[in-house]
């Protein structure tokens, strides 16, 4: 395990989340949440990828990050004073406290933010989509449930 899977485990248990591999769910009404960690095949420089899966657009049970229908890296969404640290994780060394702030706190908001249809609608309205990736199909879904 590496050490920082090792860190956010116990919290993302906490939280609601399962587990497997690099890989953590959270079951949602509208959405799955997916948190998901990414150890670059290059080097020991570590990603944390977001996803939101939209329950009704598919029928995944634990959909893998790259699948889901809205994703974005952990440093597009944390405020700049903890960005730098998430840029730099290492895989092979013990995560620093702001790392591990970043994930459990702006991560996590991030998620929660995108929790419901309405959630998603907000942050397409509110330009996320510049952020990250949003699929054409959820910006269909939402504008209709208005």
């Amino acid at each position: 395990m590496l050490p920082l899977e090792a860190a956010i485990t116990p919290s993302l248990k906490v939280s609601g989340f399962k587990k497997k591999a690099k890989t953590w769910w959270r079951h949602c009404p509208d959405v799955i949440q997916v948190l998901n960690l990414q150890k670059s095949p290059y080097g020991d420089n570590m990603y944390v990828n977001l996803g939101v899966y939209v329950r009704s657009l598919g029928e995944e049970q634990n959909p893998p990050e790259n699948r889901c229908h809205v994703q974005v890296r952990l440093e597009r969404v944390t405020p700049s004073e903890r960005e730098q640290c998430v840029v730099a994780a290492n895989a092979n060394e013990a995560p620093t406290q702001a790392l591990i702030e970043a994930i459990l706190i702006d991560g996590l908001a991030w998620l929660n933010d995108l929790a419901t249809l309405s959630g998603i609608r907000r942050y397409l309205e509110s330009g996320g989509s510049k952020k990250g990736l949003v699929l054409h199909e959820v910006a269909n879904l939402v504008a209709q449930a208005k």
